[in-house]
């Protein structure tokens, strides 16, 4: 009865320290963004109902990034003041093992986690839309995704196709290449080339075609050329997004089966879509952070400061960590995860060897 009573008393106080940071943080947000951008909103004469929305927009879009380093913060503040007022000792000295707590904390922490993941991919995506919208085009109406891509590279089977120039709205495409291999994909028996071409999602046309055959050293003229199957159109539509990093998870996750079909390169693209999931649940490693942090030291601003350091170094190897997942030197997943493997690790150490944060 006193663990369920006990993880009441956390929660409870967790939630309480968790929203007035939050309003604190969302509040010192909106006012230096407020100083920075108002300039701007005056100069070009925006109508006042323009300007609140788009601070209103902000609010769920600074929640959607704030949020995981104010739950790391809070729980530091709220474990220190447990350790200053010998919460601690009352608990441990009650006969409650700090494993059940850990394992609350882990629960815990998962569940804000999944309610971030959700929030911020569908709310805080959504905002994002509106809040570049207002602030990109200052109440003109001004597309945010390009109507033309150049240069894609695409793959169906043994077909490896490049377009030079292709509009997504129209459907139409000009300078396409594509090179037909053998089935041990070890020469090239065929070369089509168009100067013009039709797609769709599923099929791709290109009229007055010229086939150049190497094998015989001959080129001929041919009316069209098909191929089926192709999902074009889902590759061309990620390549014009101004940033992958826009587009929800479900959605994204679509775009990378659709691509993989074709076997386009997605380590960038997949990385991206584990770095959405990495982010919101980087508050699982992070509360048991807070939890080591807290039951060891009393000192408020000392442990503030170490939060704070730690939140630097965390965030500075998951940024290291998904730029080498996108530019392809290590797994995507490693790259989006990698750091939780890193601090998990790390965790499990001082636990095992109870060292520093952690002495039973």
């Amino acid at each position: 009865m006193i663990p369920k009573l006990l993880y009441r008393y956390i929660a409870k106080n967790n939630f309480y320290y968790l929203l007035f940071c939050i309003v604190a943080g969302i509040f010192i947000y909106l006012l230096v963004d407020l100083f920075d951008r108002l300039d701007n909103f005056l100069s070009k004469g925006v109508q006042p109902q323009i300007i609140i929305s788009y601070f209103l927009w902000k609010i769920p879009v600074i929640l959607s990034q704030i949020f995981p380093l104010v739950f790391f913060l809070t729980s530091i503040i709220q474990f220190s003041l447990m350790k200053k007022n010998r919460e601690w000792e009352a608990i441990e000295g009650g006969g409650i093992f700090v494993e059940k707590i850990m394992l609350f904390l882990i629960v815990y922490s998962l569940f804000f986690s999944s309610i971030h993941l959700l929030f911020s991919q569908y709310l805080g995506n959504y905002a994002q839309e509106k809040v570049d919208y207002i602030w990109d085009s200052l109440g003109k109406k001004q597309r945010l995704i390009k109507d033309k891509v150049e240069d894609i590279w695409f793959r169906k089977q043994n077909i490896i196709g490049f377009i030079k120039e292709a509009n997504i709205e129209s459907g139409e495409c000009v300078d396409v290449t594509l090179y037909v291999l053998d089935n041990n994909f070890s020469q090239i028996t065929n070369c089509y080339y168009a100067k013009y071409g039709k797609f769709n999602n599923d099929v791709l046309v290109l009229k007055d075609v010229i086939n150049y055959i190497p094998n015989e050293f001959k080129y001929v003229s041919i009316e069209s050329f098909t191929v089926k199957g192709s999902n074009i159109k889902t590759i061309l539509e990620a390549s014009a997004t101004p940033s992958v990093e826009d587009i929800p998870v479900w959605t994204l996750k679509k775009i990378i089966s659709e691509m993989k079909k074709t076997g386009t390169n997605i380590e960038d693209i997949l990385t991206v879509w584990y770095s959405k999931i990495s982010y919101s649940f980087s508050m699982v490693v992070l509360s048991l952070v807070a939890f080591f942090i807290g039951r060891k030291f009393e000192n408020i601003p000392l442990t503030m400061g170490l939060g704070l350091c730690i939140s630097l170094i965390f965030y500075g190897l998951f940024v290291l960590g998904t730029t080498l997942g996108k530019s392809g030197d290590i797994l995507p997943f490693l790259g989006a995860f990698g750091v939780h493997i890193v601090f998990g690790s790390l965790l499990i150490y001082v636990y095992m060897k109870d060292l520093i944060f952690f002495r039973r």
